[in-house]
């Protein structure tokens, strides 16, 4: 297929920066590395973020993505500009906000429709043409949801670049969680988990949200909260450990992004860190929410770092392997050429 006689728009909305805004990104390297001209529209805090990495973003109409089951297509005005900027191309459309997809289907009845799953819910993306799905786990849920329409399911997980950067030496091994302080993110597990250890490294603390404070006040000595940092990687050393307890991920771009830079990962043995650790080969995975088994791992780790050094040496181009643009976007447009015969 010729991405040539491709034209792509994104479509995020979200109310907090997040993995959301990420995942946009990440497409939108795709599209620059394949040759695919795109814009992007959104509606979110992150709109000058956005333009300044480089994406053509126009607002999104809220009336789009409001909460009542039908909502408009966009104005006649918005639908004219799109197919002008597209110049007769294919328009493909990347809906990372689902409540937007009827209205668009409805303007743009001969387009392409791909929904990248944010979450396990799928519901709302049967009107998408490709659901894109992150996990294995992730694949099952959405192919069941997904039954009876004309919507498939199909496990790519996200399209990664490597940035091609080294983290920074460092002096000594430290603990690091790095994420919102969220209940899904779990940030007390690690601090509860560092508090039982014997004479332990020190924890650093990266993120904010709304468990910030009760975070504060569980966390013991020689614990380090460095708030919200907008290049996290310029404060994480090689001799670090990166420790993600999440309750859920799809696909962790943290994780993609640590192993890029042969950064030790610990991370909760759920679906999405089984996919970016490929079930632990790149890192070492613990149950989720057993604190004696994280207690346990946390202490063989700092006792022999080497080993979990070693797995993310094995690790550093695992991602551009398995998700490069080049082998993304092959995959991905096997099954749209497969809906252009339909």
């Amino acid at each position: 297929m010729d991405a040539r006689s491709i034209f792509a728009v994104q479509v995020t909305a979200t109310k907090s920066f997040g993995g959301i805004e990420t995942a946009t990104l990440a497409y939108d390297e795709l599209f620059q590395d394949i040759g695919i001209e795109s814009i992007c529209l959104y509606k979110g805090p992150g709109m000058s973020m956005l333009s300044e990495a480089g994406l053509h973003v126009v607002p999104l109409p809220t009336a789009m993505i409001n909460m009542f089951r039908y909502v408009p297509g966009l104005s006649r005005a918005n639908v004219a500009a799109i197919r002008k900027r597209a110049k007769g191309r294919q328009i493909l459309f990347v809906i990372h906000s689902d409540r937007a997809l009827s209205a668009l289907r409805r303007s743009f009845p001969d387009a392409w429709f791909i929904a990248p799953c944010h979450s396990n819910k799928a519901m709302n993306k049967k009107q998408a043409d490709l659901a894109i799905t992150l996990n294995a786990e992730q694949q099952d849920l959405v192919t069941k949801t997904l039954a009876g329409s004309n919507c498939k399911a199909i496990q790519l997980g996200n399209p990664y670049k490597s940035k091609g950067e080294t983290a920074a030496k460092g002096e000594k091994l430290r603990l690091v969680f790095c994420a919102r302080f969220t209940d899904v993110k779990n940030p007390l597990a690690i601090i509860k988990a560092h508090a039982a250890l014997n004479n332990p490294p020190e924890l650093v603390m990266i993120g904010d949200g709304p468990l910030m404070e009760v975070a504060r006040k569980t966390a013991e000595s020689n614990v380090a909260f460095l708030g919200w940092r907008a290049q996290p990687w310029s404060e994480i050393t090689q001799t670090d450990i990166l420790v993600t307890p999440s309750s859920w991920e799809g696909l962790p771009f943290m994780l993609l992004e640590a192993l890029d830079r042969r950064i030790s990962v610990i991370a909760s043995n759920i679906a999405g860190h089984r996919a970016a650790l490929d079930d632990a080969a790149y890192g070492t995975l613990f149950p989720l929410h057993d604190h004696d088994a994280l207690v346990t791992t946390l202490k063989q780790a700092v006792a022999k770092p080497e080993e979990l050094r070693e797995k993310a040496a094995l690790g550093q181009k695992s991602g551009t392997d398995r998700f490069a643009s080049k082998v993304f976007w092959q995959n991905l447009s096997a099954e749209l050429s497969r809906i252009s015969s339909l």
